[in-house]
């Protein structure tokens, strides 16, 4: 089961009391849950996210949460990737243009 699908799927309660049985709370818990997380929770957290659902989660789905996200639009690797990016070289502060 995906984590975020487990999360939204109980009611507020059972939020508040799933997020308190983590150590956290419920606004965290908020921001962990987005498509695209923008924080990732220490290894304990992860840990009681995942033996605090009753078997309804496993380690690797909390773990694919976080870190099976595909790049964002802007990140260096995309920028960097593109076939026509410019290199600086040694001292020479000119522009050169390189095709990959």
């Amino acid at each position: 089961m995906k984590f975020r699908n487990y999360y939204l799927g109980l009611t507020p309660e059972e939020r508040e009391d799933y997020a308190a049985r983590c150590g956290t709370t419920t606004n965290y818990m908020s921001q962990l849950t987005n498509r695209t997380p923008f924080k990732i929770p220490l290894a304990e957290l992860m840990h009681a996210l995942a033996n605090e659902s009753q078997g309804a989660l496993t380690l690797g789905d909390v773990l694919a949460h976080f870190y099976a996200t595909p790049p964002r639009r802007n990140s260096a690797l995309n920028r960097n990737s593109s076939a026509g990016r410019k290199e600086r070289t040694g001292n020479n502060s000119q522009a050169l243009e390189t095709t990959v």
